[in-house]
């Protein structure tokens, strides 16, 4: 039911938005085409998800209607059973409509049961950050690590890089702008339990500390002799980190060059191996046929053994029958020896075929491996381009920066953590669409 309610109401939105207005309503041949998924009782999550996006970040819509099509849309919003990332769409729509109370309550309910959710915690801190609930917001961060150092399998790659930018930028405010807002020790301990983070989400959360820290700086720095030594210390700061990073991507050539290597080189050593197995398979399969051919000759020969002659009054010739034994005797111990090397051939062509199998398996570890190496050189190379644009950015930072007079209102604005926010609902909106699309 509560399916059936969520595509009425997005049928609605659909409706307003393509229909003709002073078009006849029972004009049903005008009606403009409504997706199927729609009307039907078995509407997906990932479909209702992908509808409500279409909303969010909508310009065209108007705002009356916008709130009418929120409202009801509210009102059947998902339970915490249902998929984090549908709950996660109607969150972005209350920001959409800057409902942060709503966005909340709904973080608040998909934590409560994915509490290792990294969008929903850094969606929750940032909303308490912004309505000056520090502490809250301090305990949140907490557990944003937590969920990043240990993600929920709905949190994909880029949703993770995400929240821990998030995190940089939080940690970077408390150490700047923010810092009269919470204990020393508090920030303390932020920062070194960011330091336990996964190397490709510290190089994230480093990029946007480090850019908070710096933006700061230039905000709070005044006169010429400061802008100088603000520039100075950038240009410096600059150089030693495009060195560091130079040398790590030097390294990280070596490491994967030597990592290549060695997949290449254990994955021929099994596939000789199981071609070594392949080929005794069909060699002793190949023995195995003969042998029983050869079994099948004997047991007709055997059959075929003349009986002892029997004179008129059917007394059986002692000699002949001599020679009947004998032959007996003869096919059947070659049909007994046949059986025994039968035996111990299909025990070796046993031995051989598992060993076979035990290789084909770990031909597709190595396999798996190799392809989790592509995933993580593509994510390290990210990494490496992200900290590149973050030192052009402390460069050009270097040569524009200028000294500005404060305000009051200025130096209260700089003090505000919604100063420094760089939430973007179009980006949340790609961030959880391609998440959508990943889910099976």
């Amino acid at each position: 039911m509560r399916r059936l309610l969520h595509a009425s109401v997005i049928s609605m939105f659909f409706l307003s938005q393509y229909s003709d207005p002073c078009a006849a309503q029972d004009d049903a041949a005008t009606a403009p085409d409504i997706p199927a998924a729609l009307s039907s009782e078995d509407l997906k999550w990932q479909t209702q998800a992908r509808e409500l996006l279409v909303i969010v970040g909508d310009d065209k819509m108007p705002l009356v209607k916008r709130s009418k099509v929120y409202t009801d849309l509210m009102k059947i919003q998902p339970s915490a059973k249902e998929d984090v990332r549908l709950q996660l769409a109607y969150a972005l729509l209350a920001l959409n409509q800057k409902k942060n109370a709503d966005a909340l309550k709904i973080t608040q309910q998909i934590v409560s049961v994915s509490d290792h959710d990294a969008s929903a915690r850094a969606m929750q801190a940032r909303l308490l950050l912004l309505s000056f609930k520090t502490t809250q917001a301090i305990v949140e961060l907490e557990s944003l690590i937590e969920a990043l150092r240990d993600p929920a399998p709905t949190s994909s790659p880029a949703q993770l890089e995400r929240a821990a930018r998030f995190l940089g930028l939080a940690v970077g405010y408390f150490s700047g702008p923010g810092h009269e807002s919470i204990r020393p020790t508090a920030l303390a301990e932020l920062v070194v339990a960011a330091q336990d983070l996964p190397e490709n989400l510290k190089t994230a959360y480093e990029s946007a500390k480090l850019a908070m820290e710096e933006e700061y700086r230039v905000l709070t720095e005044e006169g010429e002799e400061a802008l100088k030594a603000l520039r100075e210390g950038l240009e410096k700061e600059a150089t030693a980190m495009r060195e560091q990073l130079e040398s790590e991507r030097a390294k990280a050539a070596n490491d994967s060059e030597y990592a290549r290597m060695e997949l290449q080189t254990n994955f021929a050593q099994l596939n000789n191996q199981w071609q070594n197995a392949w080929n005794a398979s069909q060699l002793l399969g190949q023995r195995g046929s003969d042998l029983i051919r050869r079994q099948a000759q004997l047991q007709a020969s055997l059959g075929a053994v003349q009986p002892p002659r029997q004179d008129s009054q059917g007394n059986i010739d002692l000699n002949d029958q001599q020679r009947y034994q004998n032959d007996i005797n003869f096919f059947q111990n070659a049909i007994n020896n046949l059986d025994f090397q039968i035996a111990s051939l299909s025990g070796q062509y046993n031995r051989v075929r598992a060993q076979g199998m035990i290789t084909e398996r770990q031909m597709a570890g190595l396999q798996a491996r190799a392809q989790q190496f592509g995933m993580q050189l593509a994510m390290q190379n990210q990494s490496f381009n992200q900290l590149d644009n973050a030192i052009r950015q402390k460069e050009q930072a270097a040569t524009k920066a200028e000294p500005k007079k404060k305000t009051k209102e200025q130096l209260r604005r700089e003090r505000s953590f919604s100063t420094y926010d760089d939430f973007n609902i179009h980006k949340e909106k790609k961030l959880l669409l391609d998440s959508i699309a990943l889910a099976k």
